[in-house]
């Protein structure tokens, strides 16, 4: 149950295999700070120097001196060494001069060999070279050396006769693992299941400093552009979330009175200004004639939807707190984003119970606190939201963490 570092999470907190402890034998803790009693563990910031405590003299991420809880400065300078790395050799990030963490892994969350912690390299292969569906390069698939599954399928999820198995965009596979991983055995059936659905490559995604990113470039160190809808104004917001990439056979087209067009893969939410909420735009909530925000901070109206037979790979992001970002020019976000009503683009809050971090014992802190689970409705299939499955909000994290991009 001890990751690669040795840390567990029981009960919440995190203990060190070789001490038994909160702290490992550097008298550190999970978060690389020393000094426990000076900084509030129940709180957290997260941004460019990664997740730090808050210091309880100054409520702020860094001391009065100006480090962090895990001893670096807004420069990046730890103040043992004076240099950009401590006497580990890691920066603020946690990286070594080569470039890798603790762990092993780069920046973009492959090791050595090029792999990440799920065993999946960039392009989507294990080491055997089979995709996360049992199919290789060159289409065959893992337990039978054909093109096709014991049920008939390809890798697109097509039949010999050509019909696809899936009525929406997305497939999964029926009969998953408990610990969501195949063997090299994968068998199965394919299913409908849109773990979370999406932006094509090639979407632009507008960062706080003007300019856009292709989706499929944009990475945990970028700040995008984000509604912060606590105070009704533009923000900037790291990435918290970014998926792993998927294929689709098709794509939904979205055209606005400002000229933008944006595509979105089987049902991916946009800013709807009539309803005060994120909704599907392929349904009958979002018709022809909804009005949403652009990245310009202009309303603008929908015009046209189609579907478009065209296969894509497709990618989703979510954001640090705010949840939300500019796609095509268009708000976009998830169901969390509906936390509360909203009315002139701000949030209407009530006096709601907050849900204690106790309550998702297998979440990291960050995703507490990045995806505003304190505040969110328990209901996870409130207005039918949901169809993957999940039974509370924890369940919901662990399904995201399962397939984001590391």
């Amino acid at each position: 149950g001890y990751d690669r570092n040795g840390w567990k999470r029981v009960n919440g907190e995190y203990v060190n295999k070789e001490t038994g402890t909160g702290v490992d034998s550097s008298g550190l803790d999970y978060y690389g700070c020393a000094d426990q009693t000076n900084w509030d563990t129940n709180y957290m910031f997260c941004g460019s120097m990664g997740c730090t405590y808050k210091n309880k003299a100054t409520g702020t991420e860094y001391d009065s001196a100006g480090y962090n809880s895990r001893g670096f400065n807004a420069d990046g300078i730890n103040k043992d060494t004076g240099t950009l790395y401590n006497t580990a050799g890691y920066d603020a990030r946690g990286y070594d001069q080569d470039g890798y963490n603790k762990s092993g892994y780069d920046r973009n969350g492959y090791d050595r060999d090029g792999f990440n912690q799920y065993g999946w390299n960039s392009d989507g292969y294990d080491s055997m070279g089979y995709n996360e569906y049992g199919f290789n390069a060159d289409g065959n698939f893992i337990a039978t050396g054909t093109p096709y599954t014991p049920d008939g399928y390809d890798r697109n999820g097509y039949d010999k006769n050509g019909n696809y198995a899936c009525a929406g965009s997305c497939c999964t596979w029926h009969d998953e693992p408990s610990d969501g991983y195949y063997e090299t055995n994968r068998t199965g059936s394919f299913g409908c299941s849109c773990g979370a659905c999406c932006y094509p490559a090639g979407t632009p995604i507008a960062l706080a400093d003007g300019s856009t990113k292709p989706v499929e470039n944009v990475t945990y160190d970028d700040e995008l552009k984000v509604w912060n809808f606590d105070e009704g104004k533009f923000d900037h917001a790291k990435p918290i979330w970014i998926k792993v990439p998927e294929v689709a056979d098709r794509y939904n087209y979205l055209r606005f009175s400002d000229g933008s067009v944006l595509k979105t893969i089987n049902q991916h939410r946009i800013f709807n200004v009539e309803a005060g909420k994120f909704t599907y735009p392929m349904t009958d909530e979002t018709p022809v004639g909804t009005h949403t925000l652009n990245a310009k901070g202009e309303v603008v109206e929908l015009l046209e939807k189609k579907v478009v037979e065209e296969k894509v790979t497709y990618y989703n992001i979510i954001t640090y707190h705010h949840l939300n970002c500019f796609a095509g020019s268009v708000l976009t976000s998830c169901r969390l984003n509906n936390l509360y009503p909203i009315k002139d683009l701000k949030f209407v809050k009530d006096d709601r119970k907050l849900t204690p971090y106790e309550e998702f014992s297998k979440l990291d802190r960050k995703w507490y606190d990045g995806l505003r689970l304190s505040e969110q409705p328990k209901d996870v299939n409130r207005d039918h939201a949901d169809d993957h499955g999940d039974k509370s909000l924890e369940d919901y994290a662990l399904r995201l963490i399962k397939i984001m991009k590391a």
